[in-house]
């Protein structure tokens, strides 16, 4: 099983388990954990950043499943799940806003092949399937779980006043120089 969530609070965060998988050691590989085996010819790869968690399905070869399911325990603060208009799933809370979304995920093969990968919610589980037909050993599916709450990660700058500006005739653009920041006089 694995966890994803918003911030560090229990009130938000998923639990996650793969259905039908074995269990495999944990592997560090260029600072991901790859699980090998953990379905016939499919190994699973994660990496994670703080807004994001992605997981890979690498199917080596044509028996390797098409379709995953992961059972999820929705915590108490996130009631339901509905698709997006992407082909996406979003995990929602009492007042119906996304905090969690799993994007629309991506199957890509050996030949750089791409094709649509079907999310679907049954109120226990996200199945995660793909028709390969025609696509080359290796595939690599790419699920996720990200935020779905902005954050500002810029501070916007400041009003500029008792500026003053010209035209540069060589560059062709305005220049702003001089003046103070903050208010709008």
């Amino acid at each position: 099983p694995f966890d994803a969530g918003v911030g560090v609070s229990e009130l938000y965060r998923l639990s996650l388990s793969h259905v039908g998988a074995s269990p495999a050691p944990l592997e560090l590989d260029a600072g991901r954990g790859v699980y090998r085996d953990v379905y016939p010819s499919t190994d699973v790869t994660f990496g994670a950043s703080a807004e994001r968690l992605e997981w890979a399905y690498t199917l080596r070869d044509d028996k390797a499943p098409h379709r995953f399911e992961l059972a999820v325990a929705l915590p108490k603060q996130l009631q339901k799940v509905r698709a997006d208009a992407l082909g996406g799933l979003e995990f929602v809370d009492g007042t119906d806003t996304a905090l969690l979304r799993m994007p629309r995920a991506m199957a890509i093969d050996a030949a750089g092949a791409r094709r649509d990968v079907r999310l679907s919610w049954d109120g226990k589980a996200v199945a995660v399937e793909v028709d390969l037909t025609g696509l080359s050993y290796p595939i690599v599916i790419d699920p996720a779980i990200e935020t779905a709450v902005w954050q500002q990660r810029v501070a916007f700058p400041p009003g500029r006043n008792a500026h003053a500006t010209v035209w540069d005739t060589v560059r062709k653009r305005v220049l702003m120089f001089g003046g103070a920041s903050g208010g709008t006089t």
